[in-house]
């Protein structure tokens, strides 16, 4: 088990794997669906170029594009997590719930819910820097 959460680039390998043995908290599932909205998030931490922009203004307004771009990314990935873990739209009280929950290899719910994905989102960072450069910008 260790060795799935070090090819997931987790922080603490060891802490993750004991923490889905030990407290039965899909830790795996809840590090893959988080690195996964780092994907999408590093797309635009990774930009060199803003298609409508290049050629007509300078590097330096592209790269603050770049970085309004990446930190809305950023918070509105935040957002999704926080919605997921909310489990029910607060805004309309008579609307269904949801959970995101676990699956094992062939598609079937394994019954264990993913939660308190905003507690890992920013450790699982591949980047390692908890999002310090998307925050400090």
């Amino acid at each position: 088990m260790r060795g799935a959460f070090i090819d997931l680039g987790a922080p603490d390998p060891e802490s993750w794997a004991r923490s889905e043995i030990d407290e039965d908290i899909p830790q795996l599932a809840r590090l893959a669906f988080l690195r996964a909205v780092w994907r999408q998030i590093e797309e635009w931490r990774e930009i060199d170029t803003v298609p409508a922009l290049t050629g007509k203004v300078s590097g330096e307004v592209v790269a603050l594009a770049v970085r309004v771009a990446t930190q809305a990314a950023f918070h509105t990935a935040l957002g999704v997590i926080g919605a997921i873990d909310d489990e029910e739209d607060v805004a309309t009280p008579a609307a269904p719930g949801w959970r995101l929950v676990e699956c094992d290899a062939e598609g079937l719910p394994t019954g264990r819910v993913l939660s308190g994905l905003h507690e890992s989102f920013l450790a699982a960072d591949p980047r390692g820097i908890e999002a310090n450069d998307i925050l400090d910008a």
